[in-house]
């Protein structure tokens, strides 16, 4: 089910998908599983999870705010598309009458933008950046991030490192000192 929601999304996904991969039938999901969306809750923490596990030590180690985000940016990189079908999969759930969905939407937005507006706030406690409002960076730096992918989309010739040192210096002198 992870992977189908990374790769089609929560509404391209079909339990039939889910089951004919697992070759069982839809009364064994339904055993475990009150629904589709009963399952997205169960599979976003531990898409989140598998996406980013292998970065947060080398992060976790740094001191310097600035490196940090650098860091936190070149960990997302490699898994772009996936980290993309994350908050996508979120802006779907905020659409959706489910509290549980919308509580999902929430968390995993918590979880990305929590260390962000850490990283923003413990740099502006040391100088490096200027007073700004934490919450309002971390949630451009999301947008942003979300962007990149967009725009590599539409334009393959870009580099890599050329985008990201573009990233660096709007980023860099829109908060830094």
């Amino acid at each position: 089910a992870c992977i189908f929601f990374r790769e089609k999304g929560y509404k391209q996904t079909k339990v039939s998908d889910i089951t004919k991969a697992l070759t069982v039938g839809k009364g064994t999901f339904y055993f475990y599983f009150k629904d589709k969306r009963e399952l997205l809750l169960e599979c976003v923490p531990m898409i989140f999870k598998d996406l980013f596990s292998q970065g947060w030590n080398k992060i976790r180690m740094e001191k310097d705010p600035l490196k940090r985000l650098e860091l936190r940016a070149q960990t997302v990189f490699p898994v772009l598309s996936e980290f993309c079908a994350i908050l996508q999969l979120c802006k779907e759930a905020i659409e959706d009458s489910d509290p549980k969905l919308k509580k999902m939407r929430r968390d995993t937005f918590l979880t990305i933008r929590t260390p962000l507006e850490a990283d923003i706030e413990n740099g502006i406690v040391r100088g490096v950046f200027r007073p700004v409002d934490p919450k309002i960076i971390s949630m451009i730096m999301i947008g942003i991030i979300e962007s990149v992918y967009h725009l590599k989309n539409l334009d393959k010739s870009l580099a890599q490192d050329a985008i990201w040192k573009n990233i660096i210096q709007v980023l860099t002198f829109g908060i830094q000192k």
